[in-house]
């Protein structure tokens, strides 16, 4: 080999280490340092430091939108890592894997945690115990006006009135008053079903618990007048229900469904028509 093609080879080696060395003494791009794992991590485990604090604050929402942010931001973190690609994909595959678990356990253990703190805020009822038997809590119960009077064209009622009255004695409930109201249902029952799971209840509106009598008009729907009319039904079922404040008559279609929902059947019996 000639001395200039010698020379010429050295110098290229030269340049070469020359810029590996360059490159290896780079300070990292920006981007590459804002994604890196120190800050990736330190961001998440910020935002998962902040999300307990929303839970011990009662800021559940601000909580599960942190614990949702931090375990993504982990996950999506590793699934991009420059080092994971070199990995083979059997081993890409089953760390992955191990890393989603770990961001949906984080997020699953955050919800868990405000779950549990709700319940320990949530008041519990305590019921004064009620009048023991034979207190009536239905003063009295039945037709609106005589069912006589009730003039019929197929179901609908063109004459009289199609409902049912329930008077309840406030003075037995007027201790709960706080914390509850009333609510009357009327039905027919069969004996083939409980009662408490009869669905389409006709139903009162809600009365605010008072001392007194407390008047309660329940108009018949089509199910009750229809069991009456076409299948001639006779005798109704009647219930006096009490029912947390801000509940409402749409939230239960059957008794059962309403007692789940904090309501409490004070009172059933039979009536007219």
């Amino acid at each position: 080999m000639g001395r200039q093609s010698r020379e010429k080879r050295e110098r290229k080696i030269a340049l070469e280490v020359a810029r590996a060395i360059a490159a290896g003494n780079s300070k990292p791009s920006f981007w590459k340092q804002v994604t890196g794992w120190p800050v990736i991590s330190g961001a998440a485990t910020f935002i998962l430091a902040l999300g307990l604090t929303a839970s011990f604050g009662e800021l559940y929402w601000l909580a599960d939108m942190s614990y949702a942010v931090g375990s993504v931001l982990l996950v999506i973190k590793f699934i991009a890592w420059e080092e994971n690609r070199s990995f083979s994909l059997k081993k890409r595959i089953i760390l992955g894997a191990c890393v989603v678990i770990f961001g949906l356990a984080i997020f699953k253990g955050g919800l868990s945690l405000n779950q549990i703190l709700i319940r320990k805020k949530t008041p519990v009822v305590n019921l004064a115990p009620l009048p023991p038997p034979p207190a009536d809590y239905m003063e009295s119960r039945g037709t609106s006006a005589p069912y006589g009077t009730i003039k019929w064209n197929g179901l609908k009622a063109v004459e009289g009135m199609p409902s049912s009255d329930v008077i309840a004695d406030g003075n037995l409930l007027n201790h709960y008053a706080d914390k509850f109201q009333l609510i009357a249902v009327c039905y027919h029952s069969g004996a083939t079903e409980d009662f408490y799971d009869i669905s389409d209840l006709s139903k009162s509106g809600i009365m605010d618990i008072r001392p007194g009598l407390i008047s309660m008009r329940i108009v018949w729907n089509e199910k009750f007048i229809r069991e009456m009319l076409l299948n001639g039904w006779r005798g109704s079922g009647y219930s006096l229900l009490m029912i947390p404040k801000g509940m409402n008559a749409n939230q239960f279609d059957t008794m059962r469904q309403a007692t789940k929902n904090g309501a409490y059947v004070i009172q059933t019996a039979g009536g007219p028509p």
